[in-house]
């Protein structure tokens, strides 16, 4: 209902792949511009983003596997409520490891990761740091990919860090009509509000679909904390918890063509700061087309 707050979002990107032999090549570019009410910034902000992605897959042999990728992505979030005022932010995310079949169902192996994050009024923040991934493929129903890091963190001005990075992916496709995920992940992104700084978040999420003759219906719990950090070791915002729920119903328009989604989220916010607690219901539909 207010005017001020509707804009035109745009999205654009490429893929490109390439795969001989025991070499796989994977590349995309994307660009992207939203406007919306940020939950980080606090006001009505158009946010700006550039995304790159690499990926290079080698098989030395039948068990073995070696894989590096490298991602690179620039935003620019403009707040446009009262002064306008931007906030530029950067990050850079290198993997080198091996994958070893240590067993019909599992693959391990371990890795090697580095970052580099800069917010326009935090500088810079660098890791580098060991990483042990674990795959496990039960069946077609049942997959696991898990990943585990220790970053030693260097910020400008000297000061230094560790932190504990993870990432784990569930999924059980129960049979045509029941299928279930769980994600869980720990990282360090760079703070999007116009404050600058750093943002450590642990974020869970655990979904369920169910097929509804052509329609599929998507439920979801999740919750999401964040710390904030000042970047060269000082601090900065409030932390934040967020408890999220999703529900959501797809079905296909137009052919297989198109296809038509209603959806409705809940979100709670709790914070150190009163002003950050808040609560706040969503729903929209959304319509895509593919040609």
């Amino acid at each position: 209902n207010l005017d001020e707050y509707s804009g035109l979002d745009y999205r654009a990107g490429g893929k490109l792949g390439y795969e001989g032999g025991p070499l796989s090549l994977d590349g995309s570019v994307n660009y992207g511009s939203t406007q919306g009410v940020d939950r980080f910034a606090g006001g009505l902000t158009e946010n700006r983003s550039f995304v790159l992605q690499l990926a290079a897959r080698y098989a030395l042999s039948t068990k073995t596997v070696l894989d590096a990728s490298f991602s690179a992505a620039d935003s620019s979030s403009i707040l446009q409520t009262g002064a306008s005022t931007v906030s530029d932010t950067s990050q850079t995310v290198f993997q080198l490891g091996a994958l070893w079949q240590a067993t019909p169902l599992i693959r391990l192996g371990p890795g090697l990761r580095s970052t580099l994050s800069t917010t326009e009024n935090a500088g810079d923040r660098t890791t580098v740091g060991p990483m042990l991934r674990a795959d496990y493929r039960l069946s077609e129903k049942v997959s696991l990919d898990s990943r585990i890091g220790l970053d030693f963190v260097e910020f400008d001005g000297g000061s230094s860090d560790q932190f504990t990075s993870a990432a784990v992916g569930l999924k059980y496709q129960l049979d045509a009509l029941w299928g279930f995920n769980f994600e869980l992940s720990r990282d360090v992104e760079p703070d999007t509000g116009i404050g600058g700084g750093f943002r450590e978040s642990m974020q869970w999420r655990f979904g369920v679909a169910r097929k509804i003759l052509a329609a599929q219906l998507d439920l979801a719990v999740g919750s999401e904390s964040s710390e904030f950090s000042g970047g060269r070791g000082g601090p900065a915002r409030d932390d934040r918890d967020y408890l999220i729920f999703d529900a959501g119903l797809g079905m296909p328009v137009f052919g297989d063509r198109g296809r038509a989604r209603v959806f409705v989220r809940h979100q709670d916010s709790s914070s150190n700061a009163p002003r950050d607690d808040w609560s706040g219901l969503q729903s929209g539909l959304s319509l895509s087309f593919g040609f």
